[in-house]
């Protein structure tokens, strides 16, 4: 346990040891001194910091096609089950879990963040009970957050909240409610408590009081009063925080990604993908060949006989050209039946690894790199530098994730999402950015490849592998991170499975 330190004569909030309860002899208790209450650790502390390390080249990713997760089934914990693959979109009660902050925005990603704090354990058990309790309105639940995250103590509660408690948490948990001191302050030590705040911090501070008192009132203020102290107004001020794009996707540990996207505090949608095996085949020269999914259909790419190029400064870089595409997808109208498409259509695509080197250093190369290019060609490929250096970016981005998820390198799924940038480059310029046919190969291919995408960006998470079953369920508990933006202005959001 922490051990507090008292201080008796600067900065405790004194109730005088030596009074007396109507002359019992009862001494009454002191408060911990405010340096104490300074260093206790707030019921949730979690953060953008602590959000799993984003995967930016997945940035845009878009699935082939979504289904309505509304007939989803709940496991007896209340996680939903995905039956197979494929991708789900919930609508889903979410919760304020900062008050005296902003709402959410509008174009803002939300990261993925696992709960932290001295109430962390009961926050999210609230959260994750509530699919067991359908006729408790989810105005009680936020209630009962507030008054938490409010350091009230459950006795001093209203009583509404106190029966919300008893059907969410048991006995233990709600014992957990009672250390708290906070509502035993008074204005002059609330004050002197603010004043050693960063300017910052004082909306919260001075929410989270409003809230402490208003959720002890015998008959609790109306929602649309709670509101106006836990949610603000208008757009917080810029505060230096990176920038995340929206419907940013987040890795789960589950193996599959989800985003986040809020309308308001109390409903965000949320989309769960769970991808299909996918084998990447190369062919004797290290060039990638095609994508092959579990399901049976296959993306391929037909090489000519053009030889390979390098250019200058990327001595890893192999550049080849193909003459056309071919993709193998189920018949839509005969089962069992496949149909088969082979398009013309030129373009090119490099292989290797995107490191560039100086004039004058030499790069390692692997063995079936010598062995394959021993006379390559060195030619103006026009754009050849822009893709290049795109390629290079995305090289960058997945050994920085490695860094930050402190993993090692898994050198298989770092060549994978390597050469899979480089098909997807080879197979827009080749598609030349217009999909306004929209004909079955060019849906077919597209859809290969951005399952692909997942199930790679999976792997290289250490979260698939080869013998994945993907017929069986998986199952994802909304209540097991929050969504979390990374402005310090704005509301962290908890989601329950409840549907609205």
């Amino acid at each position: 346990m922490r051990q507090h330190r008292w201080f008796g004569l600067l900065l405790l909030v004194v109730l005088p040891t030596c009074a007396q309860f109507g002359g019992l002899g009862i001494p009454k208790l002191k408060l911990p001194s405010l340096d104490d209450l300074f260093k206790e650790e707030p019921p949730l502390t979690s953060s953008f910091r602590e959000a799993r390390p984003p995967m930016p080249w997945l940035d845009g990713l878009q699935p082939p096609a979504v289904l309505d997760g509304k007939a989803l089934a709940h496991s007896e914990q209340g996680a939903l089950v995905l039956p197979g693959v494929g991708c789900w979109e919930l609508h889903l009660q979410s919760y304020c879990l900062r008050a005296g902050t902003h709402g959410p925005g509008r174009g803002e990603g939300y990261g993925a963040a696992p709960w932290q704090g001295s109430k962390a354990t009961v926050l999210r058990a609230i959260l994750q009970r509530a699919w067991q309790h359908p006729d408790l309105p989810q105005s009680h639940i936020q209630h009962l957050l507030w008054a938490i995250l409010a350091k009230n103590k459950l006795s001093a509660c209203n009583r509404e909240i106190r029966q919300t408690a008893e059907k969410l948490l048991t006995k233990d948990e709600r014992k957990q409610l009672e250390g708290s001191v906070w509502g035993e302050l008074g204005k002059e030590a609330l004050a002197k408590m603010r004043s050693k705040l960063p300017p910052a911090a004082r909306a919260a501070f001075d929410a989270e009081n409003e809230l402490r008192r208003m959720t002890a009132l015998p008959t609790l203020p109306g929602q649309a009063e709670l509101e106006r102290v836990a949610v603000l107004a208008g757009e917080p001020e810029a505060d230096g925080s990176p920038a995340v794009p929206r419907l940013r996707w987040n890795l789960h540990r589950n193996g599959f990604l989800v985003n986040y996207d809020p309308s308001s505090y109390q409903r965000t949608t949320v989309k769960v993908w769970r991808p299909q095996r996918t084998v990447l085949r190369r062919d004797a020269a290290g060039r990638l060949l095609a994508l092959e999914l579990a399901d049976g259909r296959r993306a391929e790419l037909v090489y000519d006989a053009t030889p390979p190029a390098t250019v200058t400064g990327w001595p890893l870089l192999r550049q080849h050209h193909f003459s056309g595409l071919r993709v193998t997808f189920p018949h839509p109208a005969q089962p069992g039946q496949t149909i088969n498409r082979t398009v013309s259509r030129a373009g090119w695509l490099f292989s290797g690894r995107p490191t560039k080197v100086a004039p004058g250093h030499a790069a390692a190369a692997s063995p079936w790199q010598f062995a394959a290019w021993l006379a390559p060609r060195y030619v103006d490929l026009g754009d050849w530098a822009e893709r290049a250096e795109g390629a290079a970016e995305q090289y960058g981005q997945v050994q920085d994730w490695m860094d930050r998820a402190q993993r090692q390198p898994d050198e298989g799924a770092i060549d994978d999402l390597t050469d899979l940038g480089h098909y997807q480059d080879g197979l827009d310029a080749a598609l030349g950015g217009d999909l306004s046919e929209k004909i079955d190969w060019v849906s077919e291919h597209l859809s290969i490849v951005t399952n692909a995408w997942n199930y790679c960006s999976n792997r290289l998470g250490g979260l698939l592998d080869g013998d994945d079953a993907d017929d069986q369920g998986a199952e994802f508990d909304p209540s097991e991170d929050m969504a979390m933006p990374s402005h310090t202005g704005r509301q962290r959001l908890g989601q329950s499975s409840r549907s609205w």
